[in-house]
């Protein structure tokens, strides 16, 4: 996920405990994700709301 956003120009936040924060500048857009655990596997729900926000932003995944 990180690699799909960064690719999207979307900076990396850290954030507390397992949240993960991808800030988009020029859009002024932050998308907030727990990081998966205990595997690296990411949820369907988290891939449906990035995708989401990505089209809400005019970006086609």
């Amino acid at each position: 996920m990180r690699t799909l956003l960064v690719k999207f120009g979307f900076s990396q936040l850290e954030g507390s405990g397992s949240r993960v924060k991808f800030y988009h500048k020029e859009n002024n857009r932050l998308i907030s994700l727990h990081r998966p655990h205990p595997s690296d596997i990411v949820k369907k729900g988290a891939i449906r709301d990035v995708v989401s926000a990505l089209k809400d932003m005019g970006i086609e995944p």
